[in-house]
C-alpha cells in the first residue's frame, strides 16, 4: 500500500488459489469465539468453496474481497480521526444503539462519523456526540416508522440539517423555515434566526423528536429491531463484514 492506493496482482494461478484457499481457512479460524460465530470447520468449508471455483472465479471473489476490506478499513480510518480523544464514549455509544435498534455497529459507524464530523463545526466533541447519538436515534426511528432503510434515512436527516429542508419529507418531516421559526418563537420566544449554528442544529433535532412523538415513531426503531428492512439491512452488512475478512489476507 502506497499513498493510500492499494497495489495487488489479482491474477492468480492454481499456487494462487491455494495459497488464497490457506489464507481464507486462516483469517476465519481466528474469529472462533468472537461475535462472527465463525467456526474452525466454516472456515474449512469457505476454503474448500474458494479453491472449488476455478481461476476465473476465485479471481472476481478476491477482487471483490479487496474492495469490501478496503472500503472497511475507510470506514474505520474516518471513524477514528473523527471521534479522536472520546474514542471510548463513541464505541459506547456505538454499542448502545447497536444493541437498541438491532443493527450491526459497521452498519452505524458511517452515519455517526457523519453527524458528529458535521456537529463538530460548531460544537465540542462531546455535545456533538451528544447531537450524534440524537440524530441516530432519529434516523433509527425514522427508518422503521416509515419502513426506509436506516441509511437512507440517516442520509436524509443529514440533508434536512444542512438546511435543504425537503430532505425531510422522505422521514415524515414536512416543514419549512416560517414553520420552525413560528414553533422556536411560540416555545422560547425570540427568533430562531438569531441562533447559533449550535443552537440551530440542537433546536433542529428537538424539532423532529417533538414531531415524532406526536406522530407516534418515537421509540419505533427498538420496537421493530426485527422488520424486513432491518433484517436485510444486516444480512447485507454481515455479507460485507465477511468478505472484508477474506480480502484483508490479500492486502497484507
Amino acid at each position: 500500500m502506497s499513498d493510500g492506493v492499494v497495489k495487488i496482482d489479482t491474477k492468480l494461478d492454481e499456487s494462487g488459489i491455494d495459497k488464497g484457499k490457506k489464507n481464507i481457512e486462516g483469517k476465519l479460524s481466528g474469529l472462533k469465539g468472537t461475535a462472527s460465530g465463525i467456526t474452525s470447520s466454516m472456515a474449512k468449508v469457505a476454503g474448500a468453496a474458494f479453491a472449488a471455483m476455478g481461476v476465473a472465479g476465485a479471481t472476481a471473489f478476491v477482487k471483490m474481497g479487496i474492495e469490501s476490506a478496503a472500503t472497511a478499513a475507510a470506514v474505520e480510518a474516518q471513524w477514528g480521526q473523527v471521534f479522536a480523544g472520546i474514542e471510548g464514549p463513541a464505541m459506547e455509544t456505538l454499542n448502545a444503539l447497536s444493541k437498541e435498534f438491532g443493527v450491526l455497529p459497521e452498519r452505524l459507524k458511517p452515519a455517526m462519523t457523519a453527524f458528529e464530523s458535521y456537529f463538530k463545526t460548531s460544537m465540542n466533541p462531546e455535545d456533538a456526540l451528544d447531537a450524534t447519538t440524537r440524530a441516530m436515534t432519529i434516523a433509527g426511528d425514522g427508518a422503521a416508522f416509515y419502513d426506509k432503510s436506516l441509511e437512507d434515512t440517516s442520509a436524509s436527516l443529514k440533508s434536512f440539517m444542512l438546511g435543504n429542508l425537503e430532505a425531510g419529507d422522505a422521514i415524515g418531516v414536512n416543514t419549512n423555515v416560517t414553520k420552525i421559526a413560528k414553533a422556536y418563537n411560540d416555545k422560547y420566544g425570540g427568533s430562531f434566526e438569531d441562533l447559533n449554528d449550535a443552537q440551530k442544529q440542537n433546536y433542529l433535532l428537538e424539532y423532529v423528536e417533538g414531531i415524532y412523538a406526536a406522530n407516534g415513531a418515537m421509540g419505533q426503531g427498538a420496537r421493530e429491531s426485527e422488520s424486513y428492512s432491518n433484517v436485510l439491512g444486516n444480512l447485507k452488512q454481515a455479507w460485507a463484514n465477511f468478505m472484508a475478512i477474506v480480502g484483508k489476507p490479500f492486502m497484507e
